[in-house]
Order: structure tokens, then C-alpha cells, then sequence
């Protein structure tokens, strides 16, 4: 059987394990007090309701400014970032920026009403049409028409990014960037984006079709962003990397390096809070890698070293009286 990270339980010999590793387990969700949660709510919201009328109390030397200072470094600047007040800004829309692009229909209607043969002012060039938008009264102004044909349902799929190996999930937050690029790329017109969301969301996520039908693509695209806002993305990292199996001739090198990409995306390594299991993950992954006469006894000895440290800090030799 080819070895997996799944293999050994090493965190909690080497640190202790994070609470949300598989979301809310059975234990977790047995022993969870709805009560003591509803309180701490409780209290949280009504500390933030007294600080924001704290930090609103205007100085009645001057109105322009507040009584209490709450910039960086004073005391209820602090208060207000252990709380995470002013901290949720509002997301910024997204926008396809299609602008305005020129379809075969309007350069008809265009010449139509100029009363000029439309064959004359388009040619092909590398499998674009391009149309001439003065209608041949003074210099030539060549413009590239949007055509239907450009868009393609298999580009628009490769444009995604997915949370599953299956690809089943998208990640709209990835996959509407690159398919802005797409879409500025071909020329789509809003109807064309549009009908672009409609297919994909018929595919991956049918449920909100019917939701987003009627909607203009901004508004779709905004929907399904919404829709990601607080869904732990990390549950899919972490399936992912406990379904890594090394196989037979693969050097460790290269089963670690995806190890170590999925780790950098559950643990970023900007956040200090998950240094601890960012460390315990990667050298789960190491030890879970290596065949069992080299990973038995390197098990042995993290644990040793980690007990060993362990003992050294429980005994500290106490300190004298009045020492601060």
C-alpha cells in the first residue's frame, strides 16, 4: 500500500491539534453548549455597540475630530482589533469591464443606415472580422467585430479554478478574473458573458440558475461571489492532502512539494496563529512519506525531543520573591 499523509496521526504527539481540522465533529458537536455560545454572542456584540459609541463621541472643542483618539497604537485602537471593529470592509463589486464592443448587428444596422454595401467595409483578417467604422468617408478606422461563434463553453471551463480534484466546486473568486480576461480577450458582449455564467452555473452549481436568471452578468458574477464569502475553502485542501499517497519510484521530493503546496494554502504562512500546525503538518508529511524502517524510528525520535522539551519547561526553576 503506497504510503499516505493520512497514515499517522503525528499532531498531536508533536503539537496540539487544531479543533477545526474535519469542520465539527461528532465529540466536538456533543460537547458544544449552545447556551455559553449564545452568551459570549451576547457579550461580544454589546462590547462592540459601547465602543462604537466611544470612538463616536465627537470633542466638543472642536466637532471635527473624536473625544477618544482611536488610531493606531492607542489604547482603543487595540481594544477595537482584539475585536475586529472596522475591520469587515465592504467587498469591492466585481466588473467584467466588457466596455463597448461592436457586433456584426450593428455594423449592419451602421451601414444600412449610411446606405453603404456592407461586403465593402469588412474583411477577414486571422479569423477576425474587422469592420470599417468611418463607412469609407475619410481614413479607414478598423475595428474588430464581436462575433457569437467566439464563444466557447470548453475555454470558459479551462478558464476555471476548482476546489475538488474532481472538479465539481468552483472557485468563483479564481475562476471570474480569468474569465474576465477571457471575455475582454473575444470581445463578449454583456448578453455573451452572460450566457457564459448561465452554462457554467448549469453545470457546477444548478441550484442557482433559476436565482441568477434576469440578472446582468456583474450581478450574477457578484451573486455567486457572495454565495463563497464565509465557505471554508480549506476543507477541500484538506481532503486533498489527506488523499495524497506517495507512489512506488516517486521521489519524496516531489509527493513533499505537493504536500507542502497544499499545507501553504490550509496554514498561510503569513498568519503566526497557525505556525504551530503549519510545522506539525509538513513534518506529518515527511514522516508519513518514508518507509517504515526510516519513519518508525524518526517518529521516535520527534517525540522524544518534543517530551524532552516538554520537561524542560515544566522545570523551570521558580522565581525569587518580588522578582517582576
Amino acid at each position: 500500500m503506497e504510503p499516505s499523509i493520512r497514515d499517522l496521526d503525528i499532531p498531536k504527539y508533536i503539537s496540539k491539534p487544531e479543533p477545526n481540522w474535519e469542520k465539527f465533529s461528532e465529540t466536538e458537536m456533543a460537547s458544544f453548549n449552545f447556551d455559553r455560545f449564545e452568551s459570549d454572542f451576547e457579550t461580544k456584540e454589546t462590547l462592540r455597540n459601547v465602543i462604537n459609541v466611544f470612538r463616536n463621541i465627537p470633542n466638543p472643542e472642536n466637532e471635527a475630530q473624536n473625544l477618544i483618539p482611536a488610531e493606531a497604537g492607542t489604547p482603543l485602537h487595540a481594544l477595537m482589533e482584539r475585536l475586529r471593529i472596522g475591520q469587515e470592509a465592504a467587498p469591492e463589486p466585481f466588473d467584467f469591464q466588457l466596455g463597448q464592443v461592436l457586433t456584426i448587428r450593428d455594423a449592419t444596422r451602421m451601414c444600412q443606415e449610411a446606405h453603404v454595401p456592407f461586403h465593402t467595409m469588412i474583411v477577414q483578417a486571422l479569423g477576425r472580422a474587422q469592420f470599417n467604422r468611418n463607412l469609407g468617408v475619410g481614413p479607414e478606422n478598423w475595428v474588430e467585430l464581436s462575433r457569437p461563434e467566439a464563444a466557447d463553453i470548453h475555454s470558459e471551463i479551462q478558464a476555471c479554478h476548482f476546489l475538488d480534484e474532481g472538479r465539481t466546486v468552483i472557485d468563483w473568486a479564481m475562476s471570474l478574473p480569468e474569465l474576465r480576461r477571457l471575455a475582454q480577450e473575444r470581445l463578449y458582449t454583456a448578453e455573451m458573458m452572460q450566457n457564459c455564467l448561465l452554462h457554467l452555473v448549469d453545470r457546477y452549481a444548478k441550484d442557482q440558475k433559476d436565482l441568477i436568471r434576469g440578472l446582468t452578468a456583474n450581478q450574477s458574477a457578484n451573486y455567486l461571489l457572495s454565495l463563497e464569502r464565509n465557505r471554508d475553502k480549506t476543507t477541500y485542501r484538506r481532503k486533498e492532502l489527506y488523499q495524497l499517497t506517495r507512489q512506488p519510484g516517486q521521489e519524496l521530493r516531489a509527493c513533499l512539494t505537493i504536500a507542502y503546496r497544499l499545507i501553504d494554502r490550509i496554514y498561510p504562512a503569513d498568519q503566526p496563529a497557525m505556525a504551530a500546525h503549519r510545522s506539525a503538518a509538513r513534518r506529518t508529511a515527511i514522516v508519513s512519506f518514508l518507509p517504515d524502517e526510516l519513519a518508525m524510528p524518526l517518529l521516535g525520535r520527534i517525540r522524544k525531543s518534543m517530551e524532552s522539551e516538554s520537561g524542560r519547561w515544566l522545570k523551570r526553576p521558580k522565581r525569587p520573591a518580588g522578582f517582576t
